[in-house]
């Protein structure tokens, strides 16, 4: 039989892999509004296994990307500290209810294993450790202009006016 692994062992096989990290840390709320562990489903696995650079993602609905995006976003901004991260949709209501659901997944992290905010409001979740994860509208004129990340979430793009959808993605582009 194998040697017995420690705690602090154990913690750094998980803070090395996001999906276990995901399992261990992070719950989400299921169709009927419960909190579960955050296992990674099927197609998430596929797309963590596939993704590249850029990632369009065209699917149908309740596949859990955006679910899988933000907290990837927090796997991240825990674990790599001075990181940036951006999260977009078309309304203001729209990216309030992902950021929200971003909120949750960060509140059900056991306080042992994440970092402390500095900053929590509408806009930004600012961590002590120096990363942030920020969200705006499409239609922000500036939107990725000085602004340097490592991810960003593009949510419901096809809602997005006809001009950002071009130009916005240009400066984003460049953000990354």
């Amino acid at each position: 039989m194998g040697k017995k692994l420690t705690k602090a062992e154990k913690l750094k096989i998980i803070n090395e892999n996001p999906i276990l990290w995901l399992k261990n840390f992070v719950k989400i709320r299921n169709f009927n509004n419960e909190l579960i562990p955050f296992n990674v489903n099927k197609q998430q696995k596929y797309f963590l296994e596939n993704a590249v650079k850029f990632n369009g993602i065209c699917k149908s609905r309740q596949l859990g990307f955006t679910t899988l995006t933000l907290g990837l976003m927090l796997y991240y901004a825990c674990t790599r500290p001075g990181t940036s991260y951006l999260v977009i949709s078309y309304s203001i209501e729209s990216v309030q209810n992902i950021f929200e659901r971003l909120k949750d997944m960060y509140s059900s992290i056991p306080a042992e294993y994440k970092p402390e905010e500095q900053r929590n409001n509408r806009l930004e979740l600012k961590l002590k450790n120096g990363s942030r994860i920020t969200v705006k509208t499409a239609g922000y004129k500036d939107l990725g202009r000085s602004f340097t990340c490592e991810m960003i979430l593009c949510s419901e793009f096809a809602f997005w006016p006809d001009d950002q959808q071009e130009k916005a993605l240009l400066g984003l582009e460049n953000a990354l």
